[in-house]
């Protein structure tokens, strides 16, 4: 046989390999559970609490999709076999055999997909009972070494030898993100029964699925604690200890076993530095105030002084890390001396947060009001903000005091000869719902602090919208917000049931347009009355509009324009389809995402920026929260954003943003709760702040030095996002170069 001949033959023989690899790709996954033992929850009833609210999937009313011994052939979460649920922490669903069986193994069905935002559940707690008041626990069907995230995948979670007598089954459902999903629950018969009554009941069993929760939680935050101390450590010696440590945390059973653990691992730390720092308890340096840091991160080097430059009526941040590498706690007194006369300046102790994530983070500002003490091993930020107040130059020190011991930092501030403006022209909206659980309470507070940090636009929840049309709540809410420039009335139609005002008039009917048109002009007045200029009003009748949806809003938009003199349009705007939506919208913020932004033409409508990533305190301060303004800048946008300034909660749950894990909204806040009402800032808070002053400085800049040299130093900062160093040198520079 010759070369050619051999050549089309392997090729022959590559062509019905590849097809048949291919055909064997399109085969539905086979589920050998199900075909080795019968499944005796096909066709049962069930309830889920809440409903499936993903638009993609199953509807809310669905409620045969998980038994109906269907899964799903195509995209998972786009078809109606998958049942689908998103922003909500914990899905239960009870599932009622009609009569008592052995329940040998239970199979939960579903996915993942890193790129969607969408991960496996990190708990799926299962409970067996002959009645749901008396349910006992049969296992965690997500504890399982594959239950990581990455790119899309099907998956089935189950669990074997369970053996418990009983007709009902209550699974809850703990969802590691934004999304969860489900196509099929399998219950397989079996024997060697080991029990048939438990003590849990429904509230209960949340409890109880709470605790295996936060220990899961707590012990990957400790494993993740361990391997940061090896990567940094400088004794190999170590390791061996640190091994015996990280089985330590594998068998621990009680999270006062866990706070044991992370003291050793504290204790370890500091025995680690100590012989590296002979001569000293507290180890003290300076440190870029944006960039990442975690209770492992090595102790700074020799302390350069903290050189501000600032604009008056602006902001300047520098930090100090102080670690110590003594053998026992020790008390650190902080002050500046003296005061500068034309600056104001504040002390701020950064303690660490766990976030959702799984990982420890510097991000809170608790006022600096006595000693701060630090354990063997501990490292902490102190965030030093000053204010310009008149122009000048000053000297100061930071000192540090243990034990009598003092150490004394530089401070060098210049206040140079430029105003920022007394109201920003860069619109900043961060949905901060005064009737959200953490700052329900501390109203006042929050809406000064919204306005100390440049926030100008209120959006107006629909809580305080409602459907009935009364307006009676809104004069009052708004009266509560003067000194804001913007109103957005957020109505939030994407329901059926809101789309038609509660089921009372067709949507777009007669008595829907002029109940509208009525509401519209009323909440106009409402905000004039209050001290708004009428044509800074904005009706917001669809968050991230997509589908059929778009079309709503183009039809009433069109009719609104025809009918309702003046009225404007506000949207958030979150993929390429709502492209059509643009020219109806006055103001139209945009998710940033370039593959998305892209998409949206230049036009008359005014485009702002915002975003929506959590777990937020794992953003960058600099790189998510500052460099919005920055971008805003560089591309001709007028407003930035962010979800969101506050947090909270279903129901009677609690809300703390001290705890990244419960909530509606888990670590999205930006603040926290200080002693006696008060509200604690965050360094993701000021990152915000600083990048509104910078937008500011940039659009002097450009009006100075022409608009091609002001975006070069823009698109110089944007060109280095992990350079958190970049847009403080940049903004000096422009501030001393605008003081000659």
């Amino acid at each position: 046989m010759n070369g050619k001949s051999e050549t089309r033959r392997t090729e022959r023989m590559r062509k019905i390999l590849f097809w048949i690899l291919l055909w064997i790709s399109m085969i539905p996954p086979f589920h050998g559970v199900s075909n080795a033992a019968e499944n005796i929850a096909k066709g049962k009833s069930y309830t889920v609490s809440p409903a499936p609210n993903y638009p993609l999937s199953a509807p809310p009313t669905d409620t045969v999709s998980l038994t109906d011994g269907k899964y799903t052939v195509g995209y998972f979460w786009t078809r109606p076999s998958t049942v689908g649920w998103q922003n909500t922490k914990n899905v239960e669903i009870l599932i009622d055999l009609g009569k008592t069986s052995i329940i040998g193994s239970i199979v939960f069905s579903t996915a993942r997909g890193e790129g969607a935002g969408v991960h496996y559940p990190s708990h799926i707690a299962a409970f067996v009972g002959p009645d749901p008041e008396h349910l006992q626990f049969a296992g965690d069907l997500a504890d399982d070494p594959e239950n990581r995230s990455g790119p899309y995948q099907l998956k089935q979670f189950g669990k074997d030898g369970i053996g418990a007598r009983g007709r009902y089954v209550l699974m809850i459902v703990v969802s590691k993100g934004y999304y969860l999903f489900c196509d099929e629950i399998e219950l397989i018969e079996g024997g060697g029964e080991k029990g048939s009554s438990g003590y849990f009941d429904a509230r209960k069993a949340r409890e109880f699925t709470d605790r295996i929760s936060r220990l899961r939680i707590e012990k990957e935050l400790l494993g993740n604690l361990a391997d940061d101390l090896r990567k940094t450590r400088s004794d190999p010696g170590l390791d061996g200890r640190l091994q015996d440590i990280k089985r330590q945390i594998a068998s621990v059973k009680s999270l006062k076993e866990t706070e044991a653990v992370e003291s050793e691992l504290f204790a370890l730390r500091g025995a680690d530095l100590r012989p590296l720092y002979p001569d000293t308890a507290l180890q003290v340096g300076s440190i870029d105030p944006w960039a990442p840091m975690n209770p492992m991160s090595k102790p700074a080097g020799l302390s350069s002084p903290l050189d501000f430059t600032l604009p008056r009526g602006g902001y300047g941040s520098r930090a100090v890390n102080v670690s110590n590498v003594s053998a026992k706690p020790c008390d650190v007194s902080l002050s500046v001396e003296p005061v500068p006369a034309g600056v104001s300046v504040d002390l701020f102790h950064v303690p660490f947060v766990k976030s959702a994530a799984i990982e420890y983070v510097a991000d809170p500002l608790v006022p600096v009001r006595g000693p701060i003490t630090l354990r063997p091993g501990k490292s902490s930020m102190i965030f030093i903000t000053a204010f310009g107040k008149q122009a000048g130059s000053w000297k100061s020190e930071l000192r540090i005091t243990v034990g009598g011991n003092v150490r004394s930092v530089p401070i060098t501030i210049r206040v140079a000869g430029v105003e920022m403006p007394m109201v920003p022209s860069l619109n900043s909206v961060n949905f901060a719902y005064l009737d959200f659980k953490l700052i329900r309470d501390r109203q006042q507070a929050a809406v000064a602090d919204l306005l100390a940090h440049h926030t100008n636009v209120v959006v107006v929840s629909p809580k305080v919208l409602p459907l009935d049309l009364d307006l009676g709540r809104l004069e009052p809410y708004l009266r509560s917000h003067r000194g804001f420039g913007k109103v957005v009335l957020f109505m939030s139609l994407k329901s059926d049931y809101r789309l038609t005002l509660g089921g009372r008039y067709p949507f777009l009917g007669e008595q829907w347009k002029a109940a509208m048109k009525k509401w519209y002009e009323g909440a106009r007045d409402a905000a004039v009355r209050v001290g708004f200029q009428a044509d800074q009003v904005y009706w917001f009748p669809f968050d991230e509009m997509d589908g059929q949806e778009i079309d709503q809003f183009i039809a009433l938009a069109r009719w609104a324009r025809e009918k309702i003199p003046g009225v404007k349009f506000y949207s958030t705007l979150d993929r390429k389809t709502a492209e059509r939506a643009l020219s109806y919208l006055d103001v139209a913020q945009i998710i940033n995402d370039d593959r998305v932004l892209g998409s949206f033409p230049s036009g008359k409508t005014e485009k702002w920026l915002y975003d929506t990533k959590s777990p937020a305190k794992s953003q960058s301060p600099y790189s998510y929260y500052r460099l919005m303004a920055w971008k805003a800048f560089l591309k001709g946008y007028t407003g930035i954003g962010f979800w969101s300034y506050s947090d909270d909660a279903p129901g009677d749950d609690p809300v703390s943003a001290w705890d990244d894990f419960g909530g509606k909204y888990p670590g999205y806040a930006v603040i926290y709760e200080g002693e006696g009402g008060a509200i604690l800032s965050s360094r993701r808070w000021e990152a915000w702040r600083m990048g509104i002053e910078d937008y500011e400085l940039l659009r002097m800049y450009a009006q100075a030095k022409g608009d091609a040299t002001a975006k070069a130093s823009a698109k110089s900062v944007l060109e280095n996002p992990e350079d958190t160093t970049k847009a403080d040198e940049v903004r000096r520079k422009i501030l001393l170069e605008l003081s000659k």
